[in-house]
């Protein structure tokens, strides 16, 4: 299984990737040499592109193509570079033997042990299942939010959808089947949400998507910590996600006291992260 994180060049970013870095060296050792690449979009608008980017990687990384290469320039929304995602993705498939399995991740996700967990078949996902009862509300319609989504499905069988997200396990020709899908739905809902959290949200809306018009089905499973969102379990956890924590708060970084960090596997790596 290779993880894959994707980052925009951008110093939240570099120290992003380096966090993730040391992460998977912690859990993977020199695997992390082979099972793991950060993709860095080239642009996160129509402005500045970069060729390449001085971040101290020493596991590999790729700058590829941003979404806003695909994008007419009246597309200048902050919310389109959330499509960075799987556009980045798609461009390293054809690189990737058919069966291996891909771990998509946000570039703040992180590892604390080995996966271990289950594996999708030909026809599955692994999602992380705490985005739908967080803010998705999208797999049934019965949900609040399933007219986000209704308009863009393609059949009535409703067992395929769970509005999961990353981290999300899946066979690499599993994913070429929906991935074009997924970036073409993903800017459309982005245009016509423009005014609201959702349009940020645009692939993991059309993810769900392609998922159901394709009958891939989400498997998922509670295998992330989020700090501020749930209680960390030792046994079940494999990843933190750490967007919306309070105590490791993204936009305040680097100015931590971590002495004051509580006392888990996950805010233990980032203090001996910090002290390296």
């Amino acid at each position: 299984m290779i993880t894959i994180p994707v980052a925009v060049s951008n110093n939240l970013f570099k120290w992003q990737s380096s966090l993730f870095q040391y992460a998977q060296k912690n859990v993977y050792g020199n695997l992390a040499f082979w099972n793991s690449i950060v993709l860095i979009a080239d642009r996160n608008s129509h402005g500045k592109i970069i060729k390449d980017v001085d971040w101290n990687l020493s596991i590999p990384y790729k700058i590829v193509d941003g979404v806003h290469t695909i994008l007419p320039l009246s597309d200048e929304h902050p919310y389109f570079s959330a499509g960075n995602l799987f556009f980045a993705i798609k461009q390293i498939l054809n690189d990737l033997d058919n069966n291996e399995y891909v771990c998509i991740i946000d570039c703040d996700v992180i590892p604390f042990k080995k996966y271990d967990g289950i594996l999708p078949n030909d026809d599955e996902v692994i999602t992380c299942d705490k985005y739908e009862n967080w803010h998705m509300k999208c797999s049934r319609p019965d949900k609040e939010n399933y007219k986000i989504v209704e308009p863009y499905l393609k059949h009535d069988t409703h067992e395929y959808m769970d509005g999961g997200f990353v981290p999300i396990i899946i066979k690499v020709k599993t994913l070429k089947r929906i991935i074009d899908e997924v970036i073409e739905t993903g800017i459309d809902i982005a245009r016509n949400h423009l005014n609201s959290p959702f349009g940020w949200w645009q692939q993991m809306w059309s993810f769900q998507i392609a998922c159901h018009n394709n009958r891939i089905k989400c498997i998922g499973q509670d295998n992330t910590y989020f700090p501020n969102i749930n209680e960390f379990d030792k046994e079940k956890h494999y990843f933190a996600h750490y967007s919306c924590d309070p105590i490791f708060k993204k936009s305040t970084f680097p100015n931590h006291n971590i002495a004051e960090f509580p006392n888990n596997d996950f805010y233990n790596l980032i203090k001996d992260w910090f002290i390296r």
